[in-house]
């Protein structure tokens, strides 16, 4: 019985791809970030280089073409599929961002 060997049309694919990320390169944005959490469709959240209070560095969300501020203050930043992120706080307190309807 003969056996398949895909090895090589499988890493020839995988290096095609990659190659293909590394052509298209990052296109920077204005501004500096500590942390950044991205959801489902385009929930952009990051954690700037500015310090916002005892609990951390200021929190932002991507609102159209540009950032805006929110309240709070944290270190890390995860974002949910949905877009609710969830920051810790320089103490280690958690929290989650509530979304007012």
């Amino acid at each position: 019985m003969k056996k398949l060997l895909l090895l090589p049309v499988v890493l020839s694919i995988s290096l095609l791809a990659a190659n293909a990320v590394m052509a298209a390169g990052f296109k920077r944005v204005p501004g500096c970030a500590k942390d950044i959490g991205v959801g489902n469709y385009d929930f952009v959240w990051v954690i700037k280089c500015a310090v916002g209070g005892s609990g951390g560095n200021e929190i932002y969300h991507l609102n159209g073409g540009s950032f805006t501020k929110v309240s709070g203050a944290a270190v890390p930043i995860a974002v949910t599929s949905n877009g609710i992120p969830w920051v810790v706080s320089s103490d280690g307190g958690i929290f989650h961002y509530e979304i007012r309807k």
